[in-house]
């Protein structure tokens, strides 16, 4: 067996999507090999093998894994938290055991630029976020100085589409998480 077990560590409600839950994990072993296999079988999965991570989709939950853990976001409740985390073992344990099928993919995924995020933004130049304009935050957003939070007229109804892709992408990327 290649990985012996995770362990579900922390639950925290996501800041942009209500009823749902994100997770932080710890593995026995670590999994940094097994990474470039994941990427070669799994068509959602975002591998940054100079950061040490890879997201991936599993049932509409965003799992990132790195050396040693795991976040996920979107989760529905604590028992999801841990069908999700068996089914990660049970992956892992299943790639490592068809090593020698598989041609292991280094691809890095191309990362989001500032422009990506800006066309979801508002575009209002309001300047409630503290910044001079929606450039601006969507830069500092991608640089980790400021959150998605920051965004006022992001979290209205109107912008929820957006705010949700957003959000996804500062997961998947790990930006956030």
């Amino acid at each position: 067996m290649y990985l012996n077990l995770i362990s579900l560590q922390e639950i925290q409600p996501c800041s942009t999507v209500d009823a749902r839950f994100g997770i932080i994990a710890g593995f026995t072993d670590s999994i940094t090999d097994i990474m470039p296999y994941i990427n070669a079988v799994n068509p959602t999965a975002v591998y940054n093998k100079d950061q040490g991570w890879i997201s991936l989709r599993i049932r509409q939950r965003i799992i990132t894994l790195y050396d040693k853990s795991l976040k996920g976001a979107y989760l529905i409740s604590e028992t999801d938290a841990y069908e999700t985390l068996d089914y990660i073992k049970d992956m892992i344990n299943d790639l490592d055991s068809k090593r020698d099928e598989i041609e292991p993919d280094f691809t890095v995924a191309q990362m989001p630029s500032y422009i990506d995020i800006y066309n979801l933004l508002p575009k209002i130049n309001c300047k409630k976020c503290g910044e001079v304009g929606c450039l601006a935050f969507s830069g500092k957003l991608l640089t980790g100085k400021t959150s998605i939070e920051k965004c006022i007229p992001l979290f209205g109804e109107s912008y929820k589409k957006e705010r949700m892709e957003i959000d996804e992408i500062m997961v998947v990327y790990g930006y956030k998480g």
